[in-house]
């Protein structure tokens, strides 16, 4: 069983932590990855580093900024993933990306790594669903899900092929936009998700300004997983010259926003 499937079986609110790799530096971006399992995350996400992260707010872009300093490639990134694993970790691990690192990379080559280091499933954030097929095909028969982005503005016919190909999960973005903390959820956010509920028997996961524990207990009421990324990346951006207190700070407000 996968263990994107296997961690919404036995969880009923699963919560997902963005991780930029490499963000300080990848030993550090090992620690927090271990200590969200350790904490209760089921699924984590882990950023790829890019350039021109046109859907990244202004926190995550600053991330991105930091780990490429760092030259982190995805060479580094499935080699972190193969240590984690070796270490008996059992959370899913989605690989969170733009196209362009994975085409520069190889896509049978991309898809041969990433299973070969443990991933779980695959979000390209820029990869319109309509032109996945090669990707999907070499992701699915190595049982790596690539995971659909679906927004409020999503065009129906798109809605429903992402719908019928979907596995693993829906990530909703919670809102037009781009990644950041947001003060409050759109007023129509449970309507909108109740509408998507009727077209999929997928778990359905929300992202993009989630940042309170209000928010949280509001979204358990309509979906199966919460994506919290900027509000924790922030925690380490706040400290950068103090690892172990960004790691305590990071670790705290993860425990706070995990559901009850």
């Amino acid at each position: 069983m996968n263990r994107i499937d296997q961690a919404f079986a036995e969880a009923k609110k699963v919560f997902i932590p963005y991780i930029t790799a490499g963000d300080i530096d990848l030993h550090f971006s090992k620690t927090l990855i271990s200590q969200a399992e350790e904490l209760g995350a089921r699924i984590i996400e882990i950023g790829v580093p890019y350039s021109d992260p046109l859907a990244d707010g202004p926190t995550i872009c600053r991330s991105a900024e930091r780990a490429l300093k760092n030259k982190i490639t995805l060479d580094q990134i499935f080699e972190l993933s193969s240590e984690l694993r070796s270490e008996k970790k059992t959370s899913a691990y989605v690989l969170f990306s733009y196209f362009n690192p994975i085409l520069q990379f190889g896509l049978e080559e991309f898809a041969r790594r990433a299973s070969e280091s443990g991933f779980d499933g695959v979000l390209v954030v820029d990869l319109p669903p309509e032109e996945a097929d090669e990707l999907y095909e070499l992701l699915m028969v190595r049982n790596i899900y690539l995971i659909h982005l679906i927004s409020p503005t999503t065009q129906e016919e798109r809605r429903e092929f992402i719908c019928q190909r979907a596995k693993g999960f829906l990530y909703y973005i919670s809102r037009i936009g781009i990644t950041g903390i947001q003060s409050g959820l759109a007023e129509n956010l449970g309507k909108e998700l109740e509408t998507l509920r009727l077209k999929t028997k997928l778990p359905i996961a929300v992202g993009f300004g989630i940042s309170r524990s209000e928010h949280v207990k509001q979204l358990t009421l309509w979906a199966e997983g919460i994506v919290v990324g900027s509000a924790l990346v922030s925690c380490i951006e706040n400290h950068l010259d103090q690892p172990e207190r960004a790691r305590k700070v990071w670790g705290d407000l993860l425990s706070e926003l995990l559901p009850q």
